[in-house]
């Protein structure tokens, strides 16, 4: 998986992802992460990423 993509996030920035887009929300700081979603997923399959090998590694 290739890194396409990286910024910063500041207090009271938002960001959008379309559907299929894999992202992280890691953050080097203590942070709170607000996800809002259009959909239920509880209803649709849902993967782990492992950066470290690139590969999706568990079905949630």
């Amino acid at each position: 998986m290739l890194k396409t993509k990286a910024y910063v996030l500041r207090l009271g920035d938002t960001q959008a992802y379309g559907p299929g887009v894999i992202h992280s929300t890691a953050h080097p700081q203590k942070a709170w992460v607000i996800r809002i979603t259009g959909t239920d997923l509880d209803a649709i399959p849902r993967y782990h990423f492992r950066a470290k090998t690139d590969r999706i590694v568990e079905k949630v």
